[in-house]
């Protein structure tokens, strides 16, 4: 079906090809919409507001007025993004494809994120926490998940929906039923999840970041009980209580490192203990539902990028928390920020056997996380002392490897350049300092390997 209104630039409000508008009509100058939920352009979607026609340069090195299809300027491509304008209205504008970034909030026009729905202005920038909920073919999930961000007492909250290019509606769901009390960013492609929380964050600037999956479902209480722990102005990431959908099994109550190199959920798969699930330090919060300081964010990024990009998706969260401890900040977990994640369900195994059961591509992730997380922030010595645990994982690991799933070899050999970046990563955190001064060098306290006694499970 093709898109019949008479948006200057690719419809805002549904994918297909752009057909010629009806003869004699002209582009609105706002949203018009008729009861029959039809607009005065005729696009057919009820609940998408479709821009306005003014015009922006697409950037300070080319003055060309944005156009309807892919241009490119003296120095960059550019494509066309959708943005708001000062009053909460649409304008249309460009995104540059690359540019450099020099900072989370900076550099925004190279993420070329399409809004569909914007909150007004002065309501993103005066909200105390920033709720990012990431998606993918997420259209059975997410519209709960939302509701429960929407049903906090804490407030006001800016709630971005940032959809990583789904196919089954996902971001028309939300979009119909929240209408403008949350935005809805569709991306261009499935950029994975450090990416899509990436420019979650530079479109926000809130002074704290909640960061979602979709399968989630917080208790009311859950930001405003999180946000109390950051009176510590050290606290850069708080860790609730997740638990599984019966209520009775642990999810996580915080992020560790096994000396094997591998993240541990404290508690996870057993039942609640809540006369031992106390408040206390932890390395880190599981990416499923964690709460981070923008300062912290802002002080650790890596030319601007909080999540590491060449991990697409595993693991990125246990690197966030290595690389915020690196730096000074600590991580603390509340128990009463109680929240339900719906992972799958099922008794549960090892977590060896757990990595097996993913698709090969997954598998290749996960593998690559590790070692890449390894190569940025470990230490001879640590690996040395910890050598039984990390060759005991090694050998377990490669033969399961090498005799079920071949093919992820090619998969590791087809990112090696990743392990270069890491590399030089590496290299420049010798001489990085941050709020809390010079980064440390060594890895994580002892306390910080596996849960620590208090904890649940």
């Amino acid at each position: 079906m093709s898109c019949r209104c008479a948006a200057p630039a690719g419809c805002p409000c549904c994918s297909a090809s752009r057909t010629p508008p009806p003869a004699g009509s002209t582009a609105p100058s706002g949203t018009n919409r008729t009861t029959s939920g039809r607009d005065s352009t005729g696009c057919a979607s009820p609940s998408i507001a479709v821009p306005s026609t003014r015009r922006a340069p697409c950037c300070a090195t080319c003055s060309t007025a944005a156009s309807g299809s892919r241009t490119s300027c003296r120095r960059r491509r550019v494509t066309p993004c959708w943005r708001p304008s000062s009053r909460g209205s649409f304008a249309i504008s460009t995104a540059c494809a690359r540019g450099s970034r020099a900072g989370p909030g900076a550099g925004l026009d190279r993420r070329a994120a399409r809004p569909l729905r914007w909150t007004t202005m002065s309501d993103a920038a005066r909200a105390v926490a920033s709720v990012h909920v990431l998606t993918w073919n997420s259209a059975e999930l997410v519209e709960d998940a939302v509701a429960s961000v929407l049903a906090q007492t804490a407030g006001p909250l800016d709630v971005l929906v940032c959809d990583n290019a789904s196919a089954d509606g996902t971001p028309w769901r939300v979009a119909r039923r929240f209408g403008e009390r949350v935005r809805v960013v569709c991306y261009e492609r499935n950029t994975g999840y450090a990416e899509g929380h990436n420019r979650a964050i530079a479109l926000s600037d809130a002074p704290f970041v909640v960061v979602l999956n979709p399968d989630v479902r917080l208790a009311p209480t859950f930001i405003e009980r999180a946000l109390a722990a950051f009176d510590d102005p050290r606290v850069g990431i708080v860790a609730g209580r997740l638990m599984r959908a019966d209520g009775v099994t642990v999810d996580s109550t915080g992020q560790f490192l096994a000396r094997a190199r591998r993240p541990i959920d404290r508690g996870f798969g057993r039942p609640l203990d809540p006369a031992r699930d106390v408040a206390g330090p932890v390395l880190g919060a599981c990416g499923a539902a964690a709460v981070y300081r923008r300062a912290m964010i802002d002080d650790i990024a890596d030319d601007g990028a909080f999540f590491d990009e060449d991990y697409f998706a595993y693991f990125e969260d246990l690197e966030v928390a290595w690389r915020a401890w690196r730096a000074g900040w600590k991580a603390v977990h509340v128990p009463d920020a109680e929240a339900i994640h719906l992972r799958g369900g099922g008794a549960p195994r090892g977590r060896l056997g757990m990595m097996f059961d993913r698709p090969t591509p997954v598998l290749a992730h996960i593998v690559k996380n590790r070692y890449l997380a390894m190569l940025r922030h470990d230490r001879p010595a640590a690996l040395l002392r910890d050598l039984p645990h990390v060759a005991a994982r090694e050998v377990a690991q490669w033969a399961l490897i090498l005799g079920t799933r071949p093919a992820v070899v090619r998969e590791l050999w087809r990112v090696r350049e990743a392990f270069a970046r890491a590399w030089h990563k590496r290299r420049a955190d010798r001489a990085r300092g941050g709020r809390w001064g010079a980064w440390r060098r060594d890895v994580p306290p002892r306390g910080m390997w596996r849960p620590v006694p208090g904890g649940a499970g």
